[in-house]
């Protein structure tokens, strides 16, 4: 438990490092699982029809485009973060 005579403002940082930390852990294991389905799926080696091929192309785009999305956010956040650490290292 934090120490309660601590003034909130002295609180804040490192709660929200802690809660940031958590956040990232999060993300790594939400990827991993992710990334062990989509090689789980691509290994399967069952015999398709040219639709079917066609329709697993088509549902794969629109996860692409999503995980092209998400990469973009993070992107965004490690700049952010990067200009904080120059800010802090001054």
């Amino acid at each position: 438990m934090m120490n309660q005579g601590q003034p909130e403002r002295e609180r804040y940082i490192p709660n929200q490092l802690g809660r940031l930390e958590k956040a990232v852990g999060e993300l790594e294991d939400f990827f991993g699982d992710l990334q062990g389905r989509l090689q789980y799926v691509r290994s399967e080696e069952v015999e398709k029809t040219t639709s079917e091929k066609e329709q697993e192309i088509a549902l794969s785009c629109p996860a692409a485009e999503s995980l092209r999305v998400q990469v973009l956010r993070i992107q965004s956040i490690n700049n952010r973060i990067q200009n904080q650490l120059k800010l802090l290292e001054i």
